[in-house]
């Protein structure tokens, strides 16, 4: 049997998760809260960048650790065009990048009419084991029930959700 602060530890945890679901729709650009990366590096290992011919998953020579992107101002388009859903204010604090290991956004409409629940959320590993965590697991499972999941690690790609989504994408 549990102890009361294990129980209150769980609720509490469900509803952070259950509070994130519920901003998850705000990731498609209905944000009004933003936050600074604040030296996090997560999405330059994470993404690839065509301009400086990085791959996924491969160091950036320009990131600096704790310090954020070495040549900010300068940096290739597709770094200024993109944002994680926690940089936009739709994750809580513990989801942080950086923290968690684990860069989130939303995948791009595959054509002109699409409903926002039908876009797709991405996660990508930049920690080992980050996926495997409680609350990111947890976060996972509700997340996948409504919407497709994408989970990308270093070494594969795995797609969760709805079978009815699923086969959609299939089709597509």
């Amino acid at each position: 049997m549990s102890s009361n602060p294990d129980r209150r530890k769980k609720a509490k945890r469900l509803r952070s998760v259950q509070g994130t679901l519920d901003v998850l729709g705000a990731a498609s650009g209905k944000t009004t809260a933003s936050r600074s990366c604040n030296g996090c590096t997560a999405c330059c290992v994470a993404m690839g960048v065509a301009e400086l011919d990085k791959q996924p998953f491969s160091a950036c020579r320009f990131a600096e650790d704790g310090q954020g992107c070495g040549c900010y101002e300068t940096r290739p388009e597709s770094c200024r065009n993109y944002q994680c859903i926690w940089v936009q204010g739709a994750l809580p604090d513990a989801f942080w990048p950086k923290l968690s290991g684990v860069v989130m956004d939303m995948g791009r409409p595959r054509s002109g009419t699409f409903r926002e629940d039908d876009l797709p959320l991405t996660l990508r590993e930049v920690r080992d084991g980050a996926l495997d965590a409680a609350p990111m697991k947890a976060f996972i499972e509700k997340v996948k029930r409504k919407r497709v999941v994408i989970l990308f690690t270093k070494d594969s790609r795995r797609l969760l959700g709805p079978p009815e989504k699923l086969r959609a994408l299939e089709t597509d």
